[in-house]
């Protein structure tokens, strides 16, 4: 039988996030230490709109992701989601996306997991 230590580390994460999670409904401290691993990069259109604003802070609130917010006022946008100085895992472009280049909105997703609008 195979010890449960010899089994690769993301099968562990997942063992230990199901068991925990069938006993009390809640994330594992584990779990959100591993997921400060995994990193993705997400561009958000509309940052400072109705859904846009909630998009941003639900995805920087899980820790795991790097935001490009994309809108036409930074101050604004900063202020909607009241962070303050808390913009590690932020970067904001501020411009309309009907005003950027083909290029612009290439070099703006390059390396990014989704878009969202």
């Amino acid at each position: 039988m195979k010890s449960i230590l010899n089994l690769p580390f993301q099968v562990l994460i997942i063992f230990i996030f199901v068991s925990f999670n069938k006993q009390s409904h809640t994330f594992p401290t584990t779990m959100a230490i591993a997921s400060t691993i995994l990193k993705h990069k997400i561009l958000v259109v509309g940052s400072t709109g109705a859904t846009g604003k909630h998009v941003v802070r639900m995805l920087l609130d899980q820790g795991d992701t790097q935001v490009v917010a994309l809108t036409r006022s930074k101050d604004k946008l900063l202020n909607l989601l009241n962070i303050g100085d808390k913009t590690e895992n932020l970067t904001v472009k501020e411009n309309s996306i009907g005003n950027l280049s083909a290029e612009e909105l290439k070099d703006l997703t390059k390396g990014c997991s989704a878009v969202v609008r």
